[in-house]
């Protein structure tokens, strides 16, 4: 008997001690502009790495999740072409929302599936549609500690 759990914990370890993909979609809440990419959990630590990148200006945006207090996750991306976006995803839900270092906000979505992100996906493009093309020459917002 002792065996048998043995063997039954040990074909069950690398689920345990592997992280899992989510595919992740994002548009701008103002903007006509959308992201896709990956999110790479890892269960031991409760982070993630994501990746994702922009479909208008192909900007890619890399960054970590971490879970700050349960059930809510915190992340921060920090893009190509100079944006950051901050945002946090409460444990559970597939939606959540975003900022930019310019303050814009970005809605996101996150699922295992890719048909399931696809769908979103295809919601995300119909409301973006006719909205203002994002001006990613504007200015970064900087902190600039005085002495």
């Amino acid at each position: 008997m002792k065996k048998n759990v043995t063997f039954g914990l040990l074909l069950l370890l690398p689920f345990i001690v592997s992280g899992c993909t989510s595919n992740i979609t994002a548009k701008y809440d103002n903007y006509d502009e959308t992201f896709t990419g990956k999110t790479y959990y890892d269960s031991l630590t409760y982070r993630a790495t994501i990746d994702v990148t922009s479909e208008k200006n192909n900007a890619r945006c890399l960054g970590n999740a971490k879970m700050f207090m349960y059930p809510v996750w915190q992340f921060k991306l920090v893009c190509s072409d100079g944006r950051m976006i901050i945002g946090t995803l409460p444990s559970g839900k597939l939606e959540g929302q975003a900022f930019t270092n310019r303050n814009e906000t970005i809605t996101f979505s996150v699922a295992k599936k890719q048909g399931t992100i696809q769908k979103v996906k295809a919601q995300y493009n119909a409301q973006t549609q006719n909205k203002p093309t994002l001006d990613n020459k504007k200015e970064h917002i900087q902190v600039i500690m005085q002495q």
